[in-house]
């Protein structure tokens, strides 16, 4: 669809994501995102309605044990508690993800 769009160099797009996703989805969306978004003369992503929840296919092959198993439990416990906590609790889960390489 945005590979249609004529005169990208001149074109300001202004996109809203709405609904949820995992980890690994928001991966390849925001990698997806980062390869289009150099291509128009503005891209702009708003992202406060998009959820992302963690699944367990997320971890699954992280095989994490020790210290970091406990942490992403903990974590994962505090994506039940109060906004800001799940807001929090989710970015430093996709943290460690990351950094585990977990995704991409």
């Amino acid at each position: 669809m945005l590979g249609s769009i004529d005169q990208k160099e001149l074109t300001v797009l202004r996109l809203n994501l709405v609904g949820s996703i995992s980890l690994s989805q928001e991966a390849i969306l925001r990698q997806f995102l980062a390869t289009i978004g150099d291509v128009f003369a503005s891209f702009q992503i708003g992202d406060d309605d998009l959820l992302v929840l963690p699944d367990d296919a997320d971890f699954s092959s992280l095989n994490f044990s020790g210290f970091a198993e406990a942490t992403v439990r903990q974590l994962r416990e505090k994506m039940i508690g109060e906004e800001m906590e799940k807001r929090t609790a989710r970015d430093a889960l996709a943290l460690l993800v990351r950094l585990s390489g977990g995704l991409s």
